[in-house]
């Protein structure tokens, strides 16, 4: 139970979210999936308006939190300014050992090597910080064609507008190749 107190008394975790939050990201304090699903209508919308041809990819990425790779969440946390008193306390719940629980039957204790916990108060800090460099690169790399990326923690959206059927193509196909290999190497 302390890591829940230590989660609603902690406030470094959310200052270093509100300091380094990235612009493809849309999970923020106030912000909805909802809002972020209409702004893309929108952006469709204008891009039919304008005779412009518009590709979007989702992408929902399947058991996000369970394929973490920990050694590569431990290298972001010591490269970037996270606060990394509070991660060492939080990761403590994410290696304890796990167990099932159904009525009154109580499991054997299973060790955890390879993920976190999706409803931890660090999870979504963690992630973002495991993320940034990969998610930014793909961005920085397919930005000046056109593509944009919005993440939502463990959903994503790649879309690309042009003047040409065959532009938009070429630009969401790379996109999309270099977004698969930015998420196979965080795991």
């Amino acid at each position: 139970m302390w890591h829940k107190y230590l989660g609603k008394s902690d406030s470094t975790t959310a200052d270093w979210e509100e300091d380094d939050l990235q612009n493809y990201d849309r999970a923020d304090k106030g912000k909805s999936a909802l809002v972020t699903a209409a702004l893309l209508s929108l952006k469709a919308e204008v891009a039919v308006i304008l005779g412009m041809f518009l590709l979007s990819v989702f992408r929902d990425i399947n058991n996000f939190f369970d394929s973490v790779d920990l050694n590569i969440l431990f290298g972001a946390i010591m490269q970037k300014d996270f606060p990394k008193g509070t991660f060492v306390l939080a990761i403590a719940q994410h290696l304890a050992p796990r167990l099932l629980v159904l009525g009154a039957y109580c499991g054997i204790p299973q060790n955890g090597s390879s993920s976190i916990l999706a409803g931890c108060f660090m999870a979504v800090a963690s992630t973002r910080c495991c993320n940034k460099r990969e998610f930014s690169s793909i961005q920085d790399q397919h930005k000046p064609y056109g593509v944009g990326i919005d993440l939502y923690v463990d959903d994503a959206n790649e879309y690309a507008a042009h003047d040409e059927p065959q532009d938009v193509a070429v630009s969401g196909y790379h996109a999309a190749v270099s977004f698969a290999n930015g998420i196979k190497a965080l795991n």
